[in-house]
């Protein structure tokens, strides 16, 4: 049976890039002036630095003079980041619900809201409205010199009048010098043309994204990135081929003669639509991306114990040390840099002693092992004897036979021959890339986007003191939103740099961390909350005797697909759970009587599309009147600061105005009697995902006999985004600890107000697809498969809502051809085409295979009256309804060779 890489099937099978547009270099007379192409390629070799130095990184996110503003929440806000990368946020305007495309001039902040665009002073922050539309207003671009330019309803309008119209609805637009370069279609599937007054429309490409910068335009096709100058373009040049070396971005290898180019706008094409989270769609990644994430994983993912104290990375100096502590399993290679003394985690062929992560387990595992009983040294720091930092990490992850420092990482990304630099836009992030500056890199380990190509959530995974961790940054995340991971990239002078061999990364797979031996793997999420498991998920839990229930749930993907759930309690009769798809993953919940007090074993188990039975989860639960003790503290939850925690949840509702304003942080500290190895929060129904878990010395010092049971684990931090939901409507926000044993322990439930949740909800407007499914062609009789179908509807209040299950499908495969099936949800339709072919091959009178002299012979028997059996669609040969003489003869010059073709009248 073949096998499957977990870290594949976790990503949707999609890709959706943020789409940027940079426009730069601005002459007078954008739109209304015909140039020829030399006066063009004059201009072109002596422009001047443009009036403007905003470069849009999203809808919402500008970079002016290197600073980040943020629309955040319906404020204008400014993003400053630290030595240490903590990102500080100052509003400067609030009361811009709603408010997108930013622009950012010398003296004022440019915004749409609705069909109204503002322009707020610098000096002042005074607001004036400059235009008010009939139509709403999807992207905006002011010039330098002054003029502003819009699309509305698939129209480009210049000052407020409609400009430039095309017989599809135009997506995407950029000005030049006497018309535009515009496209139409959506992310992925772009189709690029050019219009000059003097010369009308011409036909550029398709791309999946296109951009212009520094009079060049940009286009990544499916098969390489492409540019050609405008310049070239009117004299109908030919695009070519580019990889960027040297400084490795556009700008760099495109500069003003003068070295400037710091002067662009970058709004995304998408608006900032009420999408729910559970819409965010990933990349198809190529194979030697999926090795090094699974590299990742490798070293993030690798689980050991430790049999003795031994001291994390720090001061040789210091006074009060810090450990890994005996009898606690940790999760990921220890951060050090084990110059001398000790041995890097790789293997790596050149940069000193390694170890593999085989070994390194087998080390921690051994009482004797060098971890325990000395350590390494460097710089006047002490560390395990067996660690890595963060270079040697994304040297690994990048399959590098040399473990490189950031020094070197920026040498060789200003080189372009093994590595690149991309830029520093969150725009351009994808995984695998990472972000580098003097002293640290930082691996991209995923990134999302929401249905028009905005990337909403970025994680990175990075080797960091005291050991390895993940950081999610926008939607869901737990570590601040886009712009503030904007803030860090360039505030902290971050590089993004990418492997330019990534897709020749291997990948050898270590029996300590078995990522990619299953047929299956599986998570159990309630009554405990295991780790993605390829086997069995197991733990032990708690069950309240006051309970008349439990909930059993969580998720498994099956390399053969999943058609049912069932548990048992104590070897009992098998229950049948129910079973949702959610892309890749089907999730399984029951509500589930609870047993008498004691210790009870739970079973659930998996049936295939096949019929095979696998085993999900086996744990075990003990009914008991109380949970096990626990306590913490809210520094801060939304507005509310310094909460006690006294051992039960903390509740309360929290009400926002509108879905623009709706997201809050919050951070503090909980500690179990059984311990604590990880944080995870959810949104309603959804998956349960981790929070950022730290380690506060001084709650495991003052937060009295519980917390020296965590002596690993014991503080959270993060923040929640609802401003992609939808209006009116009421959300609820969990926060959970996890125990040694897996158990579970509530922390918060928030419930969410957004808008008036006693209104009227929103109706269907209409529908739309945005993925066809993966099988557009089917035989005759067979039924439908939905399978990457992906809907969207649009309700009455603008707000929109990925479906991939909730709909129904009418469809006739009875007979051959194309065939139509139609999509209905909420009252409305949308319908697409697919391709029924015929059960059998005209001619082929017998079924079997071929078309030949037997054939011929058992048609003339058939019409003789004989007692035979025909394939009746195959032996109607010239498709006319009919079988009769014509059909016989049809085969008969078919077999000498005529031009004939069977199947046609």
């Amino acid at each position: 049976m073949g096998k499957f890489r977990k870290n594949i099937l976790l990503r949707s099978g999609i890709v959706f890039m943020a789409v940027a547009v940079l426009i730069t270099g601005f002459h007078g007379g954008i739109a209304g002036s015909s140039v020829s192409a030399a006066s063009d390629v004059a201009k072109m070799e002596n422009k001047s630095a443009p009036d403007t130095a905003g470069l849009f990184y999203s809808n919402t996110i500008c970079v002016y003079e290197n600073t980040v503003y943020a629309i955040e929440a319906g404020n204008l806000t400014k993003k400053t980041a630290d030595e240490n990368d903590t990102v500080e946020t100052e509003i400067l305007v609030k009361g811009l619900s709603g408010a997108k495309s930013l622009n950012i001039t010398e003296d004022a902040f440019y915004t749409v809201i609705g069909n109204e665009v503002l322009r707020i002073g610098k000096a002042s922050f005074d607001r004036k409205s400059i235009y008010v539309s009939e139509n709403t207003i999807k992207l905006l671009i002011i010039s330098p010199s002054g003029d502003f330019y819009t699309l509305e309803n698939g129209a480009i309008y210049k000052n407020g009048s409609k400009d430039f119209t095309y017989e599809k609805e135009i997506s995407l637009f950029c000005p030049i010098d006497g018309g535009y370069l515009f496209s139409t279609g959506a992310v992925l599937n772009y189709t690029v043309y050019l219009y000059q007054e003097n010369t009308g429309i011409a036909l550029v490409s398709e791309a999946e994204t296109w951009y212009v910068e520094l009079d060049t335009l940009v286009l990544n096709k499916t098969d390489g990135d492409f540019m050609i100058s405008i310049a070239e373009l009117l004299t109908k040049g030919e695009l070519r081929q580019f990889n960027l070396y040297g400084g490795g971005m556009v700008e760099d290898v495109l500069a003003d003669a003068d070295g400037d180019g710091s002067g662009f706008l970058e709004p995304l094409t998408s608006s900032e639509e009420n999408v729910n989270t559970a819409a965010l769609l990933r990349r198809t990644l190529s194979m030697g991306t999926q090795n090094c994430i699974a590299r990742a994983r490798q070293m993030a993912e690798v689980k050991w114990t430790a049999l003795a104290d031994f001291p994390i990375f720090q001061l040789q100096s210091e006074a009060n040390k810090e450990y890994f502590k005996a009898g606690v399993t940790y999760y990921g290679i220890p951060y050090g840099q084990p110059i001398y003394n000790g041995k890097y985690v790789g293997p790596f062929t050149n940069g000193g002693a390694t170890i593999t992560i085989d070994e390194f387990v087998a080390e921690a595992a051994n009482p004797n092992s060098s971890l325990y009983n000395q350590y390494a040294n460097y710089n006047n720091r002490i560390m395990p004897t067996y660690s890595n930092d963060c270079s040697a990490f994304v040297s690994y992850c990048w399959g590098s036979e040399t473990r490189f420092t950031t020094s070197d990482f920026t040498t060789l990304g200003n080189r372009g021959t093994k590595y690149a630099n991309v830029g520093k836009s969150v725009s351009q992030l994808m995984p695998g890339q990472a972000m580098n500056k003097s002293g640290h890199i930082i691996l991209v380990y995923d990134v999302a986007y929401d249905l028009d190509g905005t990337i909403t959530h970025v994680t990175t995974i990075e080797q960091t003191p005291p050991i390895i961790r993940k950081r999610s940054w926008g939607v869901g995340g737990n570590y601040g939103s886009i712009a503030d991971l904007q803030a860090k990239i360039t505030n902290s002078n971050y590089m993004i740099i990418k492997n330019l061999n990534i897709d020749s990364v291997g990948l050898t797979e270590y029996v300590s961390v078995p990522l990619d031996s299953a047929d299956y793997v599986n998570r159990i999420s309630n009554p405990v909350s295991s780790r993605v498991s390829d086997g069995a998920a197991s733990g032990m839990g708690t069950v309240l005797t006051s309970s008349q229930t439990f909930a059993i749930e969580g998720w498994s993907i099956h390399i053969d697909g999943c058609a049912s759930f069932e548990y048992q309690i104590d070897g009992g009769s098998w229950n049948t759970m129910t079973m949702l798809k959610k892309e890749n993953l089907y999730t399984f919940y029951a509500e589930a009587a609870t047993p008498a007090a004691g210790i009870h074993a739970v079973s659930v188990r998996g049936k295939t599309k096949a019929g095979a039975s696998y085993t999900v989860a086996e744990f075990q639960i003990t009914v008991q009147s109380a949970v096990s003790a626990y306590t913490g503290y809210f520094e801060r939850m939304h507005v509310d600061q310094n909460l006690g925690l006294p051992g039960s949840p903390y509740k309360k509702t929290y009400t926002f105005a509108n879905a623009s304003a709706a997201k809050f942080s919050y951070s503090g500290w909980a500690v179990s009697n059984d311990g604590v190895i990880q944080y995870e929060y959810k949104v309603d129904d959804g998956l349960w995902l981790p929070v950022e878990t730290d380690f506060r010395a001084d709650v495991y010092k003052g937060g009295g006999p519980i917390a020296l049971k965590c002596p690993a684990y014991n503080a959270f931090s993060g923040g929640i985004d609802f401003t992609t939901y939808t209006n009116n409507t009421s959300h609820k926000f969990y926060l959970r600890g996890v125990t040694h044993t897996n158990g579970i322990f509530e922390i918060a439930e928030i419930t969410v107000n957004i808008g008036n949740v006693s209104a009227e909800k929103p109706k269907v407007d209409s529908l739309y697809l945005k993925r066809l499914p993966s099988v557009t062609e089917y035989n005759k009789g067979d039924a439908l498969n939905p399978e990457g179908l992906l809907v969207i509807a649009v309700y009455s209040d603008g707000s929109k809502k990925a479906l991939y299950r909730d709909f129904t499908c009418e469809y006739d495969f009875s007979e051959a051809g194309t065939r139509t099936v139609t999509v209905q949800y909420g009252g409305k339709t949308v319908a697409f085409d697919v391709v029924v072919t015929a059960l059998f091959e005209y001619g082929d009178v017998n079924g079997d295979g071929s078309v030949d002299g037997i054939d011929a012979g058992l048609l003339l028997q058939y019409l003789a009256e004989w007692d035979v059996e025909v394939v009746k669609d195959a032996a109607d040969v010239n498709a006319d309804g009919k079988i009769d003489g014509r059909d016989s003869g049809l085969i008969l010059q078919y077999l000498a060779e005529w031009d004939v073709t069977l199947g046609k009248k």
